[in-house]
């Protein structure tokens, strides 16, 4: 299923050489959208299949998908919908406005077990971020999967992923 997938992101376009700056302010050649793709109802079910895939083989099950950054949330979504595991978005920011919250969605618990999910992996920041974000709930952060990881892991929690750069060469 894996290459069924990587057709379907080459197809969709999501590798984009150019002169980008990332969100960790480094330079690159290279932009991973994932955003794109998934606004593709096919391409965004294959990614969800994959991680409920990765899920499956963790030895402990997450009671909580947390969504990482502006890409993770469609991403978390649709797999907490089929997991049928309550979804938590983190800001990066406490809102100025409304209610002012950082944590939506479902609000994790001391016995919670989270699982941050986030589209591409570079440094870590929106991960980073997001672990932060939740450590005022007192929960567990079991680790985090990604779409696509660009670098190797910086992070102190476990990092999986479905795809790395080497796999559209």
């Amino acid at each position: 299923m894996k290459e069924k997938l990587i057709q379907e992101l080459k197809r969709s376009g999501i590798l984009i050489y150019g002169d980008f700056k990332l969100k960790n302010g480094a330079s690159s050649n290279l932009y991973i959208n994932i955003k794109k793709a998934t606004g593709d109802p096919k391409i965004l079910d294959l990614i969800c299949e994959e991680l409920l895939q990765i899920i499956s083989n963790l030895n402990e099950k997450p009671s909580t998908i947390a969504a990482s950054g502006y890409g993770g949330i469609p991403i978390a979504t649709l797999l907490s919908h089929k997991s049928k595991i309550p979804l938590t978005m983190v800001r990066e920011k406490i809102k100025n406005h409304g209610l002012t919250y950082q944590i939506e969605g479902y609000i994790p618990k001391r016995d919670d077990l989270v699982l941050i999910i986030d589209d591409v992996f570079s440094s870590g920041t929106s991960i980073r971020n997001t672990a932060k974000g939740l450590e005022k709930t007192g929960a567990r952060i079991a680790g985090a999967i990604v779409c696509i990881k660009r670098e190797e892991n910086t992070l102190e929690i476990p990092l999986d992923y479905i795809l790395t750069l080497e796999d559209f060469t």
